[in-house]
């Protein structure tokens, strides 16, 4: 078995000769090691999934010269993501594995984290889990602490990011998480839920159902992402019960409680 998985083409194209995954243009042809070639794969492969996350909506431009079709102009927002995610990871311990790791430990295209509540597939959820898959798969499937790390960090920046970027983006996932809290998940042990958690959470469902609603009306507004996750959003309304009921429980312990305290002392 060879210790090498990562080649450079006549056309200064990579090559990862173990897998399906198309070949991409080399990032930094300075530099021809096999590590260089596999940041390429890493900058161009997040490319693709920002590209995925957020939507160009851009109008379609003649060419100013009359010569070729109409083009799109592209998103600044989308390679600056990127560019921020390909440092993060670049300078993360991560990078110093030896490309051989991923041969030895070779990633078999699924994640071991279940997916508890909604959150986990908010546009932002899914564009993360592509992105650890990728890590796995060009650094290799061992050491969950290590891509864990790397991975929770990359989050926290993408989050962000998306907060005054994309805030739509940043409201749904933002949402999600309010919605689980107040369905149980999430919440520290020992900690209850508060009416006012239960507010925040129906603030998020009525931010999903408006979002569902301009789905419907103008599906190509939305990403790649933002479609799977609405799309299953609507196909499973179990969701907006799960908060009917928990809503329901809140209001039966508060009266409960608003009955225990009027009633009158039995203490002489």
């Amino acid at each position: 078995m060879t210790n090498h998985r990562f080649e450079l083409d006549r056309e200064e194209y990579v090559v990862d000769t173990s897998s399906s995954h198309p070949r991409v243009p080399h990032w930094a042809v300075y530099d021809t090691s096999e590590k260089s070639l596999r940041e390429s794969l890493v900058i161009r492969r997040v490319n693709e999934f920002v590209d995925k996350l957020l939507v160009n909506n851009n109008p379609f431009e003649d060419d100013p010269f009359g010569e070729g079709e109409p083009h799109q102009l592209p998103n600044p927002e989308n390679f600056s993501l990127t560019l921020v995610i390909y440092y993060a990871v670049k300078s993360s311990h991560l990078n110093t594995r030896d490309v051989a790791t991923s041969i030895k430990y070779k990633f078999d295209g699924k994640l071991r984290r279940a997916n508890i509540g909604w959150q986990d597939t908010t546009s932002i959820s899914l564009f993360i889990n592509d992105l650890e898959c990728l890590l796995r798969d060009l650094y290799g499937d061992f050491d969950d602490a290590v891509i864990e790390s790397i991975r929770d960090a990359i989050f926290v920046i993408v989050k962000e990011f998306l907060r005054f970027t994309r805030n739509d983006l940043w409201l749904e996932h933002h949402s999600a998480v309010n919605i689980d809290f107040a369905c149980g998940i999430g919440v520290p042990e020992g900690m209850g839920i508060s009416g006012s958690d239960h507010r925040i959470a129906n603030e998020g469902v009525a931010y999903l159902f408006n979002r569902a609603r301009k789905f419907r009306a103008n599906p190509d507004a939305f990403s790649q992402y933002s479609t799977y996750f609405l799309k299953a959003l609507e196909e499973h309304p179990t969701l907006f019960s799960a908060m009917d009921e928990s809503v329901a429980r809140h209001n039966q312990r508060t009266r409960e409680c608003e009955t225990k305290k009027s009633k009158p002392s039995t203490d002489s």
